[in-house]
């Protein structure tokens, strides 16, 4: 296997986890799935690449966890409840605005969502 072969499946790894949880995940929770030899500067940079200006979600550091967002500008053109529909763990669930952790405008809230069982420490 190559050197970029490894990172990314690093990469991928770290991203299912950030993907399944309600709540910014930590570094040193995404730590316990990598080796800790490998750089996680370089892991997210490969992530955020990813998802580039083309793509509707980014990777941005909520505090000192990281979590998909919305876009701002992708968030500005959205309904309410188009922003309330995201997937969750192994399904898609529509949230009810009352559910809905930011009701202003798109899922950019930066704060964590209570009540998360996920991945997140």
């Amino acid at each position: 296997m190559t050197e970029k072969t490894v990172l990314l499946g690093y990469a991928a790894t770290v991203e299912a986890i950030i993907f399944a949880s309600d709540k910014p995940v930590r570094e040193r929770e995404l730590r316990h799935h990598i080796p800790d030899e490998q750089d996680m500067a370089e892991i997210i940079e490969v992530i955020q690449q990813r998802f580039d200006a083309s793509c509707g979600i980014e990777l941005r550091q909520v505090g000192d966890g990281w979590a998909f967002r919305t876009r701002a500008e992708i968030a500005e053109r959205l309904s309410q409840p188009a922003v309330a529909c995201r997937a969750r763990g192994a399904g898609n669930h529509c949230l009810s605005p009352a559910d809905h952790p930011r009701r202003d405008r798109g899922n950019t809230r930066d704060q964590p969502v209570e009540g998360n069982d996920g991945y997140s420490a």
